[in-house]
């Protein structure tokens, strides 16, 4: 049973490097993009670089999500159904704000010829994009945040895990049954 925790531990950590570690290197580089290029030419390259940056998200959420069922294969808990649940709300923000919130704020950045110098029948479409904008910073900062504590709360899990000699008995109904 040891080589299926240790396996889940790899790829939960696989997939967290990619899903936490795109995050924050998209922090990062928007910052310097901002600071070395006009807005408009900055934000243009932003919108590239988060397509990309999804494929991360993904791509991590996947390993994190195989993680859990291998583990879920031979500790059911509590616990490991609170990863799970945390898990959902995180896929449920990225989808938010990878698949509705960003075609919305890319829809109303066509429409403006320049964030630099808007024409005044643009500035209602800025001021539309803005505001998806700070929500999509909300939400993906709260993502970032539930992450980290997905972080510490299952690499508690992994060291309650590791440090039993033996696992929990699964029974026919799926629960996990304590032995004393």
């Amino acid at each position: 049973m040891r080589p299926r925790v240790y396996w889940s531990l790899l790829l939960f950590q696989f997939g967290l490097c990619l899903w936490l570690g795109s995050l924050l290197f998209f922090g990062a580089t928007t910052g310097v993009l901002f600071a070395l290029l006009s807005r408009d030419s900055a934000g243009r390259m932003v919108a590239e670089l988060l397509g990309r940056l999804h494929l991360f998200e993904l791509a991590g959420a996947v390993l994190i999500v195989l993680s859990l069922w291998l583990l879920w294969g031979i500790y059911r808990s509590w616990q490991l159904k609170l990863s799970a649940a945390a898990l959902v709300v995180m896929l449920t923000l990225f989808a938010l704000y990878a698949a509705l919130l960003e075609p919305m704020m890319n829809s109303l950045a066509r429409q403006v010829s320049s964030f630099e110098q808007p024409q005044p029948h643009e500035l209602d479409a800025i001021a539309q994009f803005r505001g998806y904008h700070r929500l999509h910073t909300l939400l993906t900062a709260f993502n970032g945040i539930l992450l980290l504590g997905l972080l510490l709360w299952q690499s508690l899990l992994y060291v309650r895990v590791l440090g039993n000699p033996e696992p929990p008995a699964v029974s026919s109904s799926g629960a996990a049954e304590r032995t004393e």
